[in-house]
């Protein structure tokens, strides 16, 4: 027998009307956001209902948490990014089973990420999403979310071509995607009402990075493009009048250098912001690149605007076998990373590009 889908199980228990359905349809086309959170923000149901009816369309029993019944000790045995990120709450195990409970039991790769982390079957129960985000706030001293997601996805960044983290805040949810040498992935999505330049910034500097950001904001959407520096990647090496090209995460930080014409968030004072060039020290242009010689400037393959030789540090995309689709060989990013470090020029290195790419 085929599975329910959520609107006809809606019907079906008389939450919604069918004009409430295709109002929620036309909605949830309108946003892109699954139809459960289409109904939810139209006023039509609530996060209780949706996830009662999850409960029903897939047969699992619906809890109603009480914080007092929850073993906190043994909930602090998992990590707090794993439980925050995806949003759920180990109950307990035994031999040969975990129970957790949570309010999206269609997250396959969790309870794969679960099965490889305790070596054993997971069983789930489904619970209001805001009730586990509450005790989980409390149980983890109230950690920054974006910080979380952060911590989590700069694991898999490194040594990688992604230099450019986005986030995209709309009304009250983020969408957080990825970007490096004209490939861009959406990575996550979740709620915040906080400040978006402030947390992401602080939480960027909490986990070792000086930020490099461009910010735009129209109406009810704002865009934050963050350029993390990694202070570990330090160039002491670096030549007067040297072009460099950097695409990796983490970029590379030389210390008392000029960010133009972009802002930029460092509380150890290695970078100074202007919208001039001044002679003698390094520049970084990560938004443009002047037109002018004899200067030292760091940038990304996105501004080579120079027919000129230039020094290449990093990475560049290299087709996988999941054709962009994501696996474990290149960790769910779509692509592998090719490690890349010579002297080359625009030319050459757009055509490596498409070697690489499988376009040749």
């Amino acid at each position: 027998m085929n599975r329910k889908n959520i609107g006809e199980l809606l019907l079906e228990y008389k939450l919604i009307t069918e004009k409430d359905l295709q109002e929620g349809l036309e909605y949830q086309k309108k946003k892109k956001i699954r139809l459960g959170e289409a109904l939810v923000e139209l006023g039509k149901i609530t996060d209780d209902d949706i996830e009662y009816v999850l409960s029903k369309q897939l047969s699992l029993p619906f809890v109603i948490l009480n914080e007092k019944e929850l073993d906190v000790q043994y909930i602090k045995t998992f990590p707090s990014e794993l439980l925050i990120k995806n949003n759920f709450i180990p109950l307990y195990e035994t031999e040969t089973e975990i129970k957790i409970v949570t309010d999206d039991p269609f997250r396959e790769e969790l309870i794969s990420e679960l099965k490889r982390y305790t070596n054993k079957e997971i069983s789930i129960s489904v619970a209001n999403g805001k009730k586990i985000k509450e005790i989980l706030n409390k149980i983890f001293d109230s950690k920054s979310e974006i910080l979380l997601h952060l911590k989590t996805l700069i694991t898999k960044l490194n040594d990688t071509f992604f230099y450019r983290i986005d986030f995209l805040k709309n009304n009250n949810k983020i969408s957080i995607f990825i970007y490096g040498c004209g490939i861009q992935k959406k990575y996550d999505e979740f709620s915040f009402q906080g400040d978006l330049v402030d947390e992401v910034n602080n939480s960027f500097f909490e986990l070792g990075y000086s930020t490099i950001y461009n910010y735009l904001e129209n109406n009810n959407k704002q865009l934050l493009s963050v350029y993390p520096i990694s202070t570990e990647n330090v160039s002491d090496s670096y030549e007067t009048n040297q072009i460099l090209v950097v695409s990796k995460f983490g970029l590379v930080l030389k210390d008392l250098s000029i960010i133009y014409k972009s802002n930029i968030f460092d509380k150890k004072n290695n970078l100074l912001k202007s919208d001039t060039i001044i002679p003698g020290y390094t520049h970084y242009c990560l938004n443009e690149v002047p037109n002018i010689t004899n200067i030292s400037l760091i940038t990304t393959p996105d501004f080579i605007n120079f027919e000129n030789e230039f020094y290449f540090d990093g990475f560049i995309p290299e087709k996988c076998q999941c054709n962009g689709n994501g696996c474990e060989k290149c960790n769910n990013l779509g692509y592998n990373s090719f490690h890349l470090s010579t002297f080359i020029n625009k030319k050459e290195l757009i055509k490596l590009m498409d070697e690489k790419n499988g376009k040749n």
